[in-house]
């Protein structure tokens, strides 16, 4: 039956054949074809997820930039100004997010050296390259160079606890750095001013017990440090508790130093040196607030001082009185006269009911300039700012009995603070901080939140230039 079948079956012809064949290869172009097009399909898909992928990667990543943005100040601050011929050379600290100069420090504060010409253009910039975090305070030029003062954290002990050794530091004119020198006597050791001598310089800061050591070291507190030109340390001297004390501006009285600060919370200080580093006179003051008075000028056996006093109402009853709770500062200027102690002559103070402060000042033609900040709405000065407790930048013109005789602010309507002056010709350079984007600031191109150096002019007068 088989050998019937078989024989039954058709033969088929050559064309049959060839057809045959062609319907074969037919579908596997149809298969092959339905294949690619179902790769393609899954390829496109594919693609489109990943594009969606990267899509919602992209938006993730710009929101979180935004909100880091939104989160997180960048700041900047200058802190000191000195004239060197048609440049000025100013310190401070950065951390370089929107430099040109220096590369962003990932929001760790450096100390940070810049050179300007008059018309405040950027002549180079420079920023600290050893330690972790580290403040300038403190320039001066030299014949040969500049002479900077601050302080770093050089361990992660020291950064984890915000201590800090004193900076001194010796750079040319392109801004190359000569020479370094650190110094500490306990735990947190700071530079923040200055004074230039035919021999050499001296530094002042302060030098402390970092928060919960004890002990009684009797040469820490404010601090006074001379040097010669090759950063040999001379001698040093000290005054003040070494949980507090700090000096903050120092002048020179014949060949005499007067150095002001803080002692203990409330209590400012002056203290007179001879020129072996031998303290001659104290002279406290109750209250000032906890910055203690800020800087110093002396003109013959004249000293003026300028800084903030904590305004209280006298009960007359001690048990009421909260003299050292008073939250309310004016600025100061206490005059005092030398004879062999420290003699008050004065205090005169201006402000309202609220924050005042005088951070520098400067002797010239017989008349103080001093500048700070006010936070106070009850002024006879106007304040952009509607919020309570804004800082706007204060300038003001005293005469030698310490009277305003005028008076004026700068800034915006955010925080505003003039640090330091300096002469420059027949007009003072000024410098400080501000967040402002409006007010004197507003063609400064500050975004009105970040913290940025400032610096600008006025003239005798107190007019902006």
């Amino acid at each position: 039956m088989a050998q019937n079948k078989n024989a039954k079956k058709k033969k088929l012809s050559p064309k049959e054949k060839e057809k045959k064949q062609e319907r074969k290869e037919k579908k596997k172009r149809e298969l092959s074809d339905l294949s690619v097009y179902r790769m393609k399909k899954v390829l496109k898909i594919t693609a489109i997820i990943c594009a969606l992928i990267l899509l919602v990667e992209a938006i993730v990543y710009i929101v979180l930039w935004y909100q880091r943005e939104q989160a997180t100040s960048y700041y900047e601050a200058t802190s000191m100004v000195d004239i060197d011929g048609n440049y000025r050379i100013a310190v401070g600290s950065s951390d370089f997010r929107y430099s040109s100069k220096v590369g962003f420090t990932d929001g760790v504060e450096k100390g940070r050296l810049v050179k300007y010409d008059k018309n405040g253009n950027i002549v180079w910039e420079k920023a600290y390259d050893s330690g972790i975090r580290s403040t300038f305070s403190a320039v001066k030029t030299l014949n040969d160079g500049y002479l900077v003062a601050g302080s770093a954290e050089f361990t992660d002990y020291q950064h984890e606890n915000n201590i800090r050794e004193g900076l001194i530091i010796k750079y040319d004119f392109d801004g190359n750095k000569f020479w370094e020198r650190r110094y500490s006597v306990l735990s947190d050791t700071r530079y923040l001013d200055l004074l230039i001598e035919d021999d050499g310089f001296v530094a002042i800061g302060q030098s402390i017990y970092e928060n919960m050591e004890l002990g009684n070291h009797s040469t820490g507190g404010g601090i006074i440090v001379k040097y010669d030109f090759d950063g040999n340390l001379v001698w040093n001297a000290n005054y003040g508790g070494n949980k507090s004390g700090i000096f903050s501006g120092i002048a020179k009285m014949g060949e005499d130093y007067v150095v002001v600060g803080r002692d203990s919370k409330d209590t400012g200080i002056t203290v007179v040196f001879d020129k072996e580093g031998n303290r001659k006179a104290v002279r406290n003051y109750s209250y000032t607030d906890s910055q203690g008075f800020q800087d110093v000028v002396v003109d013959g056996n004249s000293i003026y001082v300028v800084g903030s006093k904590k305004i209280w109402v006298d009960t007359g009853d001690e048990e009421t009185d909260i003299r050292r709770e008073a939250t309310n500062t004016d600025a100061i200027v206490v005059k005092y006269e030398w004879t062999d102690q420290l003699n008050l002559i004065y205090e005169k103070t201006f402000g309202g009911s609220s924050f005042e402060r005088y951070e520098s000042v400067y002797l010239q033609d017989g008349y103080l300039y001093a500048v700070g900040h006010l936070t106070s709405k009850d002024t006879d000065l106007t304040l952009i700012s509607e919020e309570d407790g804004v800082m706007t930048g204060l300038i003001a013109k005293i005469d030698l009995e310490g009277n305003v005789i005028d008076k004026k602010t700068y800034g915006g309507s955010h925080d505003d603070n003039i640090l330091y002056l300096t002469l420059e010709g027949d007009n003072f350079v000024a410098v400080g901080l501000t967040k402002s984007n409006d007010g004197d600031l507003s063609k400064k191109g500050y975004s009105g939140k970040d913290y940025y150096g400032m610096m600008f002019t006025f003239d005798k007068d107190l007019n902006i230039k």
